[in-house]
């Protein structure tokens, strides 16, 4: 089977850096480009994590810087939820390896075009590339086969009580992309708190032997560590169940509706508004992720760590 082309837009991140491992060992994916966003950290953290990691997975994918900022106000990352350097205490040797000397923006709607409809976009950070593409290249929308994004929610938040982070952190660009009429599948909190990992689960990724097994044991206790002081006993991986449902597309399912994101009201910054009910009776325009295979997923994380 061919492999899918995807570019890889994130901000790394913990759970970014599973869900690049993820993408990294399975070979449905082909990664034309990991394009990076000041989200969880700002852009010169995310961006050298971005590098690291890549040396760290031997990578063939080139890196391109992106947006330093969200559109319209300043940056409120979320460093404080992913430890010292971002990646949950983990120190990989640093790499000499340079960006392309390109806007994420610019990259992403030249390999769009070249690709000739056939690139997939996955989103795993505010969606700020994305808009800055959009708004750059009004076309762009032409180009993409999809977007799957983490990110939103249809009622809770994770960032406020009625925002999930990533959508809070740049609602203007959020809302561009969702009026932008490219294919888009959200993958959001409703499904990534269920496609979680209890205590039996890590015991058993971490009996398998690989090269990267310290670093999956560090970042699998640092989140779990995360998640009781938060009172929960479960680890949940948002950003690698984004890649994993590219690989794997019956692991959710969706339902169309129409969604848009509050932009104007402080209070409600980042909501998502999805109309399940139809009663809008507007014209659905994003695929929502409304329940998760947990097993399936758990089964792809164990194939990953056997491959």
């Amino acid at each position: 089977m061919k492999a899918l082309s995807v570019i890889i837009d994130t901000d790394p991140g913990v759970d970014d850096f599973v869900a690049l491992m993820l993408a990294k060992q399975n070979p449905q994916l082909k990664i034309e480009g990991i394009t990076t966003v000041a989200g969880n950290l700002g852009s010169d953290k995310v961006t050298q994590n971005a590098l690291n990691i890549v040396k760290f997975l031997e990578l063939e994918a080139p890196v391109i810087r992106g947006a330093r900022s969200p559109l319209g106000h300043s940056l409120e990352s979320a460093e404080a939820f992913h430890g010292e350097g971002g990646l949950g205490g983990v120190k990989l040797p640093q790499s000499n390896q340079k960006c392309i000397e390109q806007y994420a923006w610019d990259f992403i709607y030249e390999k769009a075009v070249s690709l000739k409809g056939e690139l997939e976009i996955i989103a795993l950070g505010p969606l700020t590339n994305l808009a800055k593409a959009l708004k750059k290249y009004p076309d762009l929308s032409q180009h993409v086969k999809t977007i799957t994004f983490m990110g939103g929610s249809t009622g809770r938040g994770n960032r406020t009580p009625f925002a999930e982070f990533n959508i809070w952190a740049d609602p203007l660009a959020a809302q561009i992309v969702f009026e932008s009429g490219i294919p888009l599948k959200m993958v959001g909190l409703d499904v990534t708190t269920k496609g979680v990992l209890n205590e039996t689960n890590m015991n058993k990724l971490l009996e398998y032997e690989h090269p990267y097994k310290e670093v999956v044991k560090q970042l699998l206790h640092f989140l779990q560590q995360l998640s009781k002081q938060m009172g929960k006993d479960t680890v949940m991986l948002h950003d690698a169940l984004a890649v994993a449902s590219v690989i794997c597309p019956p692991l959710l399912t969706y339902t169309a509706c129409y969604s848009e994101v509050e932009i104007h009201d402080e209070k409600y910054r980042g909501q998502t508004r999805i109309d399940l009910e139809h009663v809008t009776r507007k014209q659905p325009n994003v695929e929502v992720a409304i329940a998760v295979d947990t097993p399936r997923f758990i089964h792809l994380l164990e194939e990953m760590l056997k491959y």
